[in-house]
């Protein structure tokens, strides 16, 4: 009798590890790219341990890209039902042409209640999982936004300015905005910083085909979330700043990356 006994208490440990997975459930969750600022991007997964024991946890749960780590994050116990934020903060301008991955590694030591058993550590090769993330569609559609909202500020920098001086204020022009939107994509594409664009183009033939269309152009380049820097810029530059004060009565606006560009008409 007295051995049967212990040979189930040398056993129990090892049956509680082959258990229902609903025993012993460590994942990441809803890795997502969330519109964490105007203009940046955050990648956030969600590590929880889904598991109905309360079993104790330590590892790393690791977000990287083409097999670069982005960032690692270290517990050393999660029990049941608890669950912590993996989350990356993309540099602006940072490509969206890979996906991410995330990947959950750890150790899991069982704690029974047994006199004279001490705890057992489990292989972290165990529970491993995996997530990856496609960015491309996600990435377009928040720096739609972006370049929405960035359109909007500068727009409202250069009205607010030109009302200051007795001018009337601009409106957005599509057409412009498509045009201003590829010359400042062909600067980045290029690491060209001029008005001459693709084909030796002038801002004037760019912009043949929409409904008002003049030779007149600012640029800039610079990492710029709200359109102040920019602006200030332009104002500092006497061709620029002209340009801001004319008879114009429509701009286009267009943001790529770092480059800007602001055609008026």
């Amino acid at each position: 009798m007295v051995a049967t006994l212990l040979l189930l208490v040398a056993l129990f440990p090892l049956v509680l590890y082959q258990a229902d997975p609903a025993v012993v459930d460590l994942r990441i969750e809803n890795l997502k790219i969330v519109n964490q600022y105007s203009g940046g991007y955050q990648i956030k997964g969600i590590v929880q341990n889904k598991g109905v024991t309360e079993f104790k946890f330590s590892g790393d749960a690791v977000l990287y890209r083409d097999s670069q780590i982005l960032t690692k994050v270290s517990f050393g116990t999660l029990t049941a039902k608890q669950s912590f934020e993996v989350i990356y903060d993309m540099p602006n301008g940072e490509s969206c042409d890979s996906p991410y991955s995330a990947l959950v590694s750890y150790s899991l030591k069982i704690e029974y209640p047994t006199i004279n058993a001490p705890p057992t550590d489990v292989d972290s090769n165990f529970g491993n999982n995996m997530m990856e993330l496609k960015v491309s569609t996600i990435c377009a559609t928040i720096y739609t936004t972006f370049l929405n909202n960035y359109r909007t500020g500068l727009l409202n920098l250069i009205n607010q300015y030109r009302q200051s001086n007795g001018l009337s204020p601009l409106t957005m022009d599509p057409c412009l905005n498509n045009v201003a939107q590829g010359h400042a994509e062909w600067m980045k594409a290029t690491n060209t910083f001029s008005h001459t664009g693709k084909g030796n183009s002038s801002p004037s033939q760019r912009c043949v085909g929409c409904p008002s269309c003049t030779n007149t152009e600012n640029i800039f380049e610079g990492w710029d979330i709200t359109g102040q820097d920019c602006f200030n810029q332009w104002k500092s530059s006497p061709g620029h700043n002209a340009n801001m004060l004319s008879a114009a009565t429509k701009i286009g606006i267009g943001c790529a990356q770092g480059m800007v560009v602001a055609d008026f008409a």
